[in-house]
């Protein structure tokens, strides 16, 4: 990759990450075979971040958020930590007057949708905070239960409460 920031390929008024989304596929499928756990707070070891393959056995959904765009940016991107923080970076970032694009969670479950998703639930009944990314009908985070993992996009937890979705590819 030679840039890290481009305009997004369906929409050029809006910005895009530079991804390999290959990396996304392989980094994920990893961790899930491996059984990653969850743990509120834990997060990849900053000497593995970007690298593969991960040494961490349990991480958090903000945690994980960095460790995955940074070995998918080849250590060229590192998130905040904590998903206030990440979100505050997506809805906020601008690189030459382009910003990222905003769009209804339910744009994730449309046929045919190719785009990488960010998804930010800020504020739940109990207080918690949670963000996930959406790819092909299919979220890749770490949660409370299972840890890495990946389910449907419209699960009822998130179809119904996601406040925020940025199309990140």
């Amino acid at each position: 990759m030679t840039t890290l920031f481009s305009t997004l390929a369906t929409d050029p008024h809006y910005l895009s990450l530079d991804l390999n989304l290959d990396y996304l596929k392989i980094y994920n499928e990893y961790c899930v075979k491996r059984g990653v756990g969850y743990t509120w707070g834990a997060k990849c070891p900053s000497n593995n971040l970007g690298k593969f393959p991960p040494t961490y056995t349990s991480i958090d959904c903000s945690g994980y958020m960095d460790a995955i765009f940074a070995y998918m940016t080849s250590g060229g991107l590192i998130l905040p930590d904590g998903s206030l923080a990440q979100f505050n970076w997506f809805s906020t970032k601008s690189v030459n007057g382009l910003s990222f694009k905003e769009c209804p969670y339910e744009n994730s479950g449309i046929a045919g949708d190719t785009h990488l998703r960010i998804n930010f639930l800020l504020q739940s009944e109990c207080g918690d905070r949670h963000v996930w990314l959406t790819y092909l009908g299919k979220t890749i985070e770490s949660h409370g239960g299972a840890g890495v993992d990946q389910r449907p996009w419209d699960s009822l937890i998130l179809k119904d409460h996601c406040l925020h979705s940025f199309v990140v590819c």
